[in-house]
């Protein structure tokens, strides 16, 4: 399991186990969850962009590594993985 706060502080990310593969996105201000995605392999470590707040990175098993967008565009915030 791994946490990361965004660059602004206005997220939290948590990583569930490596049973369950889950992205949580959490607001900083009231601690909710804002949106929730899955991984088809278990994530070991993600890091935030440093230079843009909605961007991160997560490296997983069998060297997979994502590369996620934080979309905060259509009302309600959702995940997009590449």
């Amino acid at each position: 399991m791994c946490l990361a706060y965004s660059r602004d502080d206005r997220f939290l990310i948590s990583v569930g186990d490596y049973h369950e593969c889950s992205v949580v996105v959490w607001s900083t201000t009231n601690y909710a969850v804002l949106t929730t995605s899955y991984a088809k392999e278990p994530i070991h470590s993600l890091l935030w962009d440093p230079y843009t707040v909605n961007e991160f990175v997560s490296v997983g098993q069998n060297s997979t590594v994502l590369f996620w967008l934080l979309d905060e565009t259509v009302g309600k915030v959702c995940l997009n993985v590449s």
